[in-house]
């Protein structure tokens, strides 16, 4: 199964200089400019030793003058040797002229195109983070290759006990330590990681000039693959780039057009207020919430049919002077094959039916174009002004998913106030609707999220806090059933987790309520340490798994689990 674990953070705090502008470079000293100079002036005054006083006169005038040519020239050479070490012309046999040192200047930068200069957000290249390394470039084409790896160590409560399986064929099983199967008791040890997902991928560039009245136009690729550090396996077993894998084209004039797997154009805009450590304007690249911990399910109202990204996706995203963005997004149906793959086996779910993710998505239903289709739109506004230095950031998305001809559809709205360079303020609102049961049978469920958090910086650590309440209504269960598990919205990659499932005589309401904190200190623009903490309580009928995957139930109903959850987690993260 594709991982919901879906996270970006990495984008939003990454500050990583291009090798080239890491390298060292060369300091041109005072005492050579003065050196050349006293050359230049002794050169000057020897013809004329012994001239009369008049002409001594004239001639230190045309030496003053020289000299400040010399120095004119010195300041240029000094700059082509500060900003470009690796491209400075060969010493030339003809004396050297302030127009033919600014060509010599001019023409290093002529070679990149003007498209690979910018990134999508026309930011320079030059000022870019997070950069990556670049591992081919020929001034036509570029190649980056970025990573990240995070230990977690974690601290986990509630957890529930079963016996562990030993010998041939788990035949037998012995209790945990002595504790009986089916109590709770804490764990300790590494998790898949908190804050973000351990991941290496593969940005690439290409310059296609001018086309269409579009200048600078470029097509452009990420390929991005997560892996677990504890054991070094896929995330998402038999798929390579399970987080990124499209291909696109990107213009100022077109704006960013991406095809393939990607992140739901939703989640782009609501990670800026869905917790505190997304970025705080809305821009082209994608974003994401933290990994994997108890407050970030959230995230599942940005989602598709499939998860919090998208298969088989065509987005839209374009900037609109100084403020504005807006962004459109389609995914043909995940339930059908579009004969992209044979639909095998699922990983969690057994045999899945044609219709459903396992190996082969891509088309829509024959006959039914609409059936497990996700369509979004959503729009920005950045940088509104509140007087001194306080800027807000507000966005609104519009989320509608089709899964077995049930309609899902969320409103999403929220932002963020900055009031300096050490205070940030998130908040945003959540209306989830959804149909529920064999043609409606079991009527519309109804959510409302709510959340509130907020950052501070000092000095090289930051700190953030974070609370978000959760109220779901008239929700069905997976399989029917009496009892069980909700539900999740949006996300259905097997039959049993339809809306389809729900039956009228077994529905729940209640809320789930949490509150989370981390402190992170930025040792360099590299590397991070963090503590982190969160606690979880459920009220009322509905329940679902913690996010800790080792079989816990979070249910306000004690025959389906327990309603609390605490977690403390340590860890470190290197970006590349």
């Amino acid at each position: 199964m594709r991982s919901n674990r879906n996270d970006d953070n990495y984008n939003q705090e990454i500050e990583v200089k291009p090798q080239y502008e890491r390298q060292q470079k060369p300091q041109f000293k005072q005492s050579h400019i003065l050196l050349s100079t006293a050359i230049a002036a002794a050169f000057a005054l020897a013809p004329f030793s012994s001239a009369s006083a008049d002409d001594l006169s004239d001639m230190k005038a045309q030496i003053l003058q020289q000299n400040q040519k010399i120095q004119e020239l010195q300041k240029m050479l000094e700059t082509v040797l500060n900003n470009k070490p690796a491209m400075m012309p060969a010493a030339a046999s003809a004396p050297a002229s302030a127009a033919g040192v600014a060509s010599a200047i001019a023409a290093p930068l002529a070679q990149v195109p003007q498209s690979l200069r910018y990134d999508q957000d026309g930011t320079a290249i030059i000022d870019q983070y997070p950069e990556g390394l670049t591992i081919f470039d020929n001034s036509k084409t570029r190649l980056k290759i970025y990573g990240l790896v995070e230990p977690s160590l974690s601290h986990v409560t509630s957890q529930v006990v079963s016996n562990i399986p030993y010998g041939a064929g788990a035949s037998k099983s012995i209790a945990a330590g002595g504790t009986p199967a089916g109590s709770y008791a804490t764990t300790f040890g590494f998790q898949t990681s908190w804050f973000s997902g351990n991941r290496l991928g593969f940005d690439i560039e290409h310059d296609m000039g001018s086309l269409w009245g579009m200048t600078n136009l470029k097509a452009i690729s990420k390929l991005e693959t997560e892996f677990e550090l504890p054991s070094g396996s896929f995330d998402t077993s038999n798929t390579l780039f399970n987080r990124d894998a499209w291909m696109g084209f990107y213009s100022p004039e077109l704006g960013k057009l991406t095809f393939g797997r990607q992140n739901t154009l939703t989640r782009d805009f609501t990670q800026t207020w869905g917790d505190p450590y997304g970025t705080a304007e809305v821009n082209l690249r994608e974003g994401g919430y933290t990994n994997v911990n108890n407050f970030k399910q959230i995230i599942f109202y940005s989602g598709s049919g499939d998860s919090t990204r998208m298969d088989s996706a065509i987005v839209w995203k374009k900037k609109y002077g100084d403020n504005w963005l807006v962004g459109l997004a389609h995914s043909f149906g995940f339930q059908g094959a579009g004969g992209s793959g044979g639909l095998g086996p699922g990983e969690l779910y057994g045999s899945v039916t044609p219709g459903y993710t396992g190996g082969g998505q891509g088309g829509a239903v024959p006959g039914d174009p609409k059936n497990g289709a996700t369509s979004e739109a959503s729009v920005a506004y950045n940088g509104l002004s509140l007087g001194g230095k306080a800027v807000a950031n507000i966005n609104y998305s519009y989320n509608t998913v089709n899964v077995d001809d049930l309609t899902q559809t969320a409103n999403l709205i929220g932002g963020n106030i900055v009031f300096n360079d050490r205070f940030r303020l998130n908040g945003g609102y959540i209306r989830y609707v959804a149909q529920q049961g064999v043609n409606n049978s079991a009527g519309d469920r109804t959510d409302e999220a709510k959340t509130l958090s907020g950052s501070m910086k000092f000095g090289q650590t930051s700190y953030s806090l974070g609370w978000a309440d959760t109220a779901i209504n008239h929700a069905g269960f997976i399989a029917g059933g009496s009892g069980g598990i909700n539900m999740l919205p949006f996300i259905s990659t097997a039959p049993n987790l339809s809306m389809l499932n729900a039956i009228p005589t077994n529905l729940a309401s209640g809320h789930k309520k949490s509150v989370y904190g981390s402190a992170v200190y930025h040792w360099d623009k590299q590397t991070d340490f963090y503590l982190a903490a969160d606690y979880v309580k459920i009220d009322g009928g509905i329940s679902m798994p913690d996010a800790a995957n080792n079989g816990t139930n979070l249910s306000g109903n004690p025959a389906h689990g327990i309603n609390n959850e605490t977690e403390i987690a340590t860890g470190v993260r290197l970006k590349f």
